[in-house]
């Protein structure tokens, strides 16, 4: 039974989130919320050049 016992134990650290991968998704939430932020910035700016080389970055970025 210890055996069994060991392995469940190893299986419920796998399952448990470790902090890198909490902290990709913050990170990840975080670039997406200051990318918003910039965006609503530069429309209201009217700077319409940088809003298109944004909306090229964003579209650069997605196909990878």
């Amino acid at each position: 039974m210890s055996t069994t016992g060991h392995a469940l134990e190893k299986k419920g650290r796998r399952i448990s989130p470790t902090p890198l991968h909490l902290s990709g998704f913050i990170f990840s939430y975080l670039r997406c919320f200051l990318m918003c932020c910039l965006l609503l910035h530069l429309i209201h700016t009217s700077s319409l050049k940088c809003i298109c080389i944004i909306l090229i970055l964003l579209r650069l970025s997605d196909h990878r």
